[in-house]
């Protein structure tokens, strides 16, 4: 029997937690060990931008490497600047939601477009 979970391989770790019926349970998950975050941060697919200082999204980007679905449904700040960051990034996002999104430029969308 394994004596600590890096007894494990990787791959074992990640169908464990990917077996979870909904993301938000990686937040318990990975304050448990920096082996455990590591997993979370690599298989996460949904980010929800809520009101975080941009400063923080870049790392936000950087951190959840397989995103696939972004939310900024709850976003109040600055949409363009969001948008550009995200266009710029070249992630495979397979849906966003930019539903409660009043104002932003078209060119945002177009350059998203064209990745």
């Amino acid at each position: 029997m394994a004596e600590n979970s890096k007894d494990l391989p990787q791959d074992c770790w990640e169908l464990i937690v990917k077996s979870l019926p909904d993301e938000r349970h990686f937040e318990s998950i990975s304050i448990v060990s920096h082996h455990f975050l590591s997993i979370t941060n690599n298989i996460r697919s949904s980010l929800k931008i809520t009101n975080q200082p941009f400063t923080l999204l870049p790392n936000l980007f950087r951190r959840f490497k397989n995103l696939k679905r972004i939310d900024l449904s709850y976003f109040h700040g600055d949409p363009d600047v969001v948008l550009y960051l995200i266009s710029q990034l070249r992630l495979d996002l397979k849906s966003d939601n930019i539903s409660n999104l009043e104002d932003f430029r078209g060119w945002v969308c177009e350059s998203w477009g064209r990745k």
